[in-house]
């Protein structure tokens, strides 16, 4: 009959703890090596950026309530001073916007039409040639318009400046007749050259035009030609004198400027602004939105790596710990054994004393656990700090919301002084 002794015992014990010794060298080895964990973002950290972004945000409405608190206030005092031009010139209409592109069109289609029919007049039935007519033509037509253009604008629009104004300085008066004699010397210079541009057609040349030895002046007019350039060059002259006071300005001088002022680049600031600020939600939502999506994702990275550098170990302090008890259980067996093979070969003997254990306790590792002693947050836990993007975009949507209603104010708060309006 096979049965164990206690120097048999004695040796596995011996051997079992020399492999427990070697496998907690080699565990503990591990867990030097393995890679430090990452630190888990906490929910408040997570949520940072999007908390940054929406003060930001309140930050961007308070700024578009107090750039329409100032232009509204600039609106209105630039109206006041509309208002008071409008009194002071006793100004009963609005003021005329202006395209200039549409007047430089009309005046260019003056130009050539005038340039047209003036050659054309001068050929038909006449001594001059075709190339000679269309310079001729071209070239009355030219001084005609610009003279035209000039006059309106610079006399036409002042020749009755401040007549109606409540109070008149001397300086005024001056201008006033100063653009009256302007006008004349424009009505004097263009009737001298259509008057030439008739005796041209007549005599076929420019030589010679106020030679009446040989073509009367009555002779002048002889046929409709004349005429015809004469009434062309009239219609022409009218046409530039109009748009020269009316295309490019307010027939009243200043009343353009003063318009604009209040109305006009009021608005385009308001423009600017809002487009400035909008653009400035926008980057900080998008730059919150980023950094929130950045941390979240930092999160998950490092709760990866955190499980993924606890795996390894652990699994090898658990596995060893299991070595260790089984290895006791083993001894506590055969020791088991021997007592009983003892007791029934030689019954009466005094049994041998228990065998101590303790240094496989101290084999034992310490079980690698959650950091701090608490839970270890996961990806459930910071699941919810990621909703932190739906107020980020109610954030958003309502600094949109006061920039365009700020913005509104200032185009409709705001007195306009229009006739017709107000």
């Amino acid at each position: 009959m096979f049965f164990f002794n206690r120097q048999s015992l004695e040796e596995t014990a011996a051997r079992l703890l020399a492999k427990l010794r070697d496998s907690r060298r080699q565990v503990i080895g591990q867990m030097q090596t393995a890679p430090r964990e990452q630190r888990v973002p906490t929910p408040e950290q997570i949520a940072q950026p999007a908390i940054e972004a929406g003060a930001q945000l309140a930050q961007i409405e308070d700024q578009a309530r107090a750039s329409a608190d100032r232009l509204k206030a600039e609106r209105v005092a630039a109206s006041q001073v509309k208002r008071l031009f409008q009194i002071e010139r006793r100004i009963l209409r609005p003021a005329r916007t202006q395209d200039i592109p549409l007047a430089c069109f009309v005046l260019m289609c003056c130009l050539f039409g005038d340039g047209a029919l003036t050659a054309g007049l001068m050929v038909g039935n006449g001594d001059m040639d075709v190339p000679t007519a269309i310079i001729y033509g071209l070239t009355i037509a030219s001084i005609n318009v610009a003279t035209g253009v000039t006059a309106g604008f610079f006399c036409g629009r002042f020749m009755g400046y401040k007549l109606r104004a409540t109070e008149v300085t001397p300086q005024d008066r001056q201008i006033r007749w100063t653009a009256r004699g302007g006008f004349a010397a424009f009505i004097l210079s263009t009737l001298t050259l259509l008057f030439g541009a008739a005796r041209v057609r007549a005599t076929g040349s420019h030589s010679g035009i106020f030679d009446f030895s040989e073509i009367s002046l009555a002779a002048t007019f002889n046929d409709y030609y004349a005429i015809g350039i004469v009434v062309v060059g009239v219609i022409a002259t009218v046409v530039a004198f109009y748009k020269g006071m009316t295309g490019f300005s307010d027939p009243e001088p200043g009343y353009t400027e003063i318009h604009k002022a209040a109305s006009d680049d009021i608005l385009a600031a308001a423009r600017q602004a809002e487009s400035h600020l909008r653009d400035s939600a926008s980057a900080i939502f998008i730059g919150g939105a980023n950094g929130l999506e950045d941390q979240y994702t930092a999160a998950q990275d490092a709760i990866a790596g955190r499980d993924a550098s606890r795996f390894g170990p652990a699994d090898a302090v658990l596995m060893h710990n299991n070595e260790v008890a089984h290895a006791k259980d083993t001894l506590r067996t055969l020791e088991a054994r021997q007592r009983w093979d003892i007791g029934f070969i030689a019954q009466g003997k005094q049994p041998p004393r228990p065998m101590n254990l303790d240094a496989f306790d101290r084999l034992l590792i310490e079980e690698i656990g959650p950091m701090d002693g608490g839970a270890a947050p996961g990806l459930a836990d910071i699941e919810p700090d990621r909703d932190m993007r739906a107020f980020l975009q109610s954030r958003y949507a309502h600094c949109l919301l006061v920039i365009g209603e700020a913005f509104a104010s200032v185009r409709t708060d705001a007195p306009l002084f229009e006739f017709g309006t107000q």
